[in-house]
């Protein structure tokens, strides 16, 4: 995800083009890597 990210945020355009979604998505992802690195079981 974060290689593609820059690529994500010039498609983003709709339905507001603040650039902004492969960087959002990315650290989701991150997020949810981290807490599943992090959980027993």
């Amino acid at each position: 995800m974060k290689r593609h990210a820059g690529g994500i945020n010039r498609l983003n355009v709709y339905p507001v083009p603040d650039g902004d979604t492969g960087t959002n998505m990315s650290r989701t992802l991150d997020a949810v890597v981290a807490e599943l690195d992090g959980a027993s079981g």
